[in-house]
C-alpha cells in the first residue's frame, strides 16, 4: 500500500502508521469453532472464554506478527484467562481443519460459519468484547475517484444488509 503496488487493504489488525488512512468498517463478532462431537457443541448458547480456556486452543496466524492470533490472546489475557494450551498455524483453514479433528477449538470471526459445517459447530462468545475489526486502509491523503466510490459502495452494501435485518 505504502509502495503503491495497491490501492487498499482490508484486514483486522490494528497498526499504527501515520502515512495509512484506517477506517473501521464494522466490527465483527467472534464465535468459537468446536469439533461436532466436543461436550461444548452440544447446545447453542453463547460460551465464554472461561468456559473455552480449559481446552487447547488453535491460533492463526503463525507470522507476521502482530497479527489476528494476537487479538484472540489478548482477549484471554484481559480476563487473566489462560487458555490450557496454544497451538500456532499459518492460517485458518488449517486451524479449521485441526477443529475438526478434534486437535482443540479456534475462536474466529462469525463470518466463517459456513465453512466445514459437518464437522465444525460455532458458537458464540459471551463476552461483548469478543469483536474483530474490518479495517479498510488507504494511503492518507488518496482521495482518488476510485477509492470515493469504493466507500460509496461499501456504505451501500452495508445499508442494504442494515435493511434487510429489520
Amino acid at each position: 500500500l505504502k509502495n503503491g503496488r495497491i490501492d487498499v487493504g482490508f484486514g483486522r489488525v490494528r497498526l499504527d502508521d501515520p502515512s495509512i488512512k484506517r477506517e473501521i468498517l464494522r466490527e465483527e463478532r467472534l464465535v468459537v469453532a468446536i469439533p461436532a462431537e466436543h461436550g461444548l457443541a452440544g447446545s447453542t448458547g453463547p460460551l465464554t472464554l472461561a468456559e473455552v480456556a480449559p481446552y487447547p486452543l488453535l491460533v492463526y496466524p503463525r507470522n507476521p506478527r502482530p497479527s489476528y492470533a494476537d487479538q484472540v490472546l489478548s482477549l484471554f489475557r484481559d480476563l487473566a484467562l489462560e487458555p490450557a494450551s496454544v497451538h500456532e498455524t499459518q492460517e485458518m483453514q488449517t486451524a479449521l481443519g485441526l477443529v475438526a479433528s478434534g486437535m482443540g477449538l479456534c475462536i474466529v470471526p462469525a463470518s466463517v460459519h459456513r465453512l466445514r459445517p459437518d464437522e465444525v459447530v460455532y458458537r458464540p462468545l459471551a463476552e461483548p468484547q469478543a469483536v474483530s475489526p474490518i479495517i479498510m486502509s488507504t494511503r492518507l491523503q488518496d482521495q482518488s475517484a476510485d477509492i470515493v466510490l469504493l466507500r460509496q459502495l461499501i456504505d451501500d452494501i452495508y445499508a442494504e444488509q442494515r435493511a434487510a435485518r429489520e
